[in-house]
């Protein structure tokens, strides 16, 4: 695929390969109006912002497989500039006149098409399809310029798991082209238990097979969500039929490879544990300040450190930084030196590390 709208830059290997995302894209257009709570959708709107700078690179372009869209074969949109589809019901006027004005890109879904093919798997071009909401609220939290090329994927409407980890296969060699491929869905899905109390344990219990399948050796990984259906809860989570918000997932982890699967974000809205996954790229440095206690609890993902997340004050939604940007500061250096012990942080670099941050924020470095 030689389209420089796709490969404006050579395309490195190893550590500037694409990860993939599962991520929760909220309800209708959430993120864009009042809801009640205020602050329901904040944390998830946080996250979502911080996505984009966990990256490697500036993704070359974007394959986004939407839970709202469902076809007898993997669709792709395959136009040059698609509309936007307004596809929620019941939302203010102004949510209709939200715009994303990313361009598309018929090479990479000709190039989609190529290696759908290559694996014995259908696909169907469609050069007159829209970005759904799937598509564009995330994506305009995420990606605001909208300058980047996106492609949206459509799910199988036979709900298949098994067929959409091996779509997810087939597109693996785009992750090594600068393509970031994003799942947007809900890790749970049930309309009936919004906003009832009683479903608050159900999620929980499968969000946490889900977590751990996610998790799991890769092999064992693909078994589990190729099987999801016999988790505990599963069905009181994704009712037969109606599991598309969770399909995404699968083409995200077919997509990974032999890659390791991260649990990154939950957030609790209505009454439900929403939670956000990442595949590929997982080495990272977690610190997080305790809401009980003045210490920070260091959690090393693995030794090939990329990234740090840092929460300053319980409050704060999870901030995702390029190490890189500011490994240089002294007190980062020396904070660093802290936590590589087996030893509390004392307080004094917190303090240190919020203030480098803070610092780091405002003087516009990352």
């Amino acid at each position: 695929m030689n389209n420089p709208a796709i490969h404006p830059t050579p395309v490195a290997r190893g550590p500037t390969r694409m990860p993939t995302w599962f991520i929760p894209h909220g309800a209708g257009p959430c993120f864009f109006m009042a809801w009640s709570p205020p602050d329901a959708w904040s944390r998830t709107a946080n996250f979502l912002k911080g996505l984009a700078a966990t990256l490697p690179r500036r993704p070359n372009a974007i394959v986004l497989v939407s839970a709202h869209w469902l076809e007898p074969v993997i669709g792709v949109t395959s136009g040059a500039q698609p509309a936007l589809i307004y596809d929620y019901h019941g939302f203010p006027a102004h949510t209709y006149t939200l715009r994303y004005n990313a361009p598309g890109s018929p090479e990479l879904a000709a190039r989609i098409g190529a290696l759908m093919g290559e694996s014995g798997q259908a696909v169907q071009a469609h050069p007159n399809r829209g970005f759904d909401h799937g598509m564009f609220i995330p994506l305009m939290l995420m990606f605001p310029d909208a300058n980047i090329p996106v492609v949206q994927l459509s799910l199988r409407s036979d709900l298949d798991p098994q067929a959409h980890l091996q779509a997810g296969q087939a597109l693996a060699a785009l992750r090594d082209e600068g393509v970031l491929i994003v799942g947007s869905g809900m890790s749970f899905h049930n309309m009936q238990g919004y906003g009832d109390p009683s479903f608050g344990p159900i999620s929980d219990e499968f969000d946490q097979w889900l977590r751990d399948a996610v998790q799991s050796a890769p092999d064992q990984r693909q078994q589990l969500l190729a099987d999801w259906a016999q988790a505990p809860s599963a069905r009181l989570s994704h009712p037969l039929r109606a599991e598309e918000h969770l399909l995404p997932l699968m083409v995200v982890a077919g997509a990974a490879g032999q890659d390791a699967g991260q649990h990154v974000f939950s957030d609790r809205v209505l009454e439900t544990t929403l939670s956000a996954f990442r595949f590929g790229l997982v080495g990272a440095l977690m610190i997080s300040q305790s809401a009980t206690k003045r210490q920070l609890v260091c959690e090393p993902m693995s030794s090939d450190i990329a990234f740090i997340v840092v929460l300053v004050k319980p409050s704060d939604s999870f901030k995702h930084f390029n190490m890189s940007n500011f490994l240089h500061k002294p007190q980062m250096r020396d904070a660093f030196k802290t936590m590589n012990s087996v030893k509390p942080v004392p307080q004094d670099n917190m303090d240190c590390i919020s203030k480098a941050i803070r610092l780091t924020l405002f003087s516009g470095d990352l």
